[in-house]
């Protein structure tokens, strides 16, 4: 699964989202967490300009998370540019498109732009609400006979 940037910057900050975030890993427990070092960088970006010390929080979210920072090569660039003339995406969100697009995993987000591109998964509030999905997943009560 590609993980947004939206998504760092809530678990590193501590922000409201961290509960639905958290719910939604859990509903995808084999998923590995991936991210582009665009992505990355932006994070750590929002961050500094946030807090004053991206580096540490940035680090700790990543590390405890166990995301593995993808690279960017010339067919993710081609993605990435050609995201931004199709979708209202920013500089950063056409890295995670081009990764989620281009590796046909999931993007999970909290940025509602994602929701008007092609991506097959987006999984971000408004779409995917965690708690229907994770009571869908256990087995329904069998009656037994009387």
């Amino acid at each position: 699964m590609i993980v947004d940037t939206s998504i760092i910057v809530a678990l590193a900050a501590r922000e409201a989202s961290c509960v639905w975030i958290h719910r939604a890993f859990e509903a995808h427990p084999h998923e590995r967490l991936r991210m582009s070092w665009v992505n990355i960088a932006e994070a750590g970006m929002v961050l500094e300009r946030a807090t004053g010390g991206a580096s540490v929080e940035l680090e700790g979210a990543l590390r405890a998370l166990g995301v593995e920072a993808l690279e960017v090569d010339f067919q993710i660039l081609g993605a990435a540019i050609g995201a931004r003339s199709r979708f209202p995406l920013n500089f950063g969100d056409c890295f995670a498109y081009a990764h989620a697009s281009l590796r046909r995993e999931p993007l999970m987000t909290l940025d509602e732009d994602f929701l008007s591109s092609d991506l097959q998964t987006v999984v971000h509030p408004k779409r995917w609400p965690v708690a229907e999905r994770v009571s869908a997943r256990k087995p329904a009560r069998r009656k037994l006979p009387r």
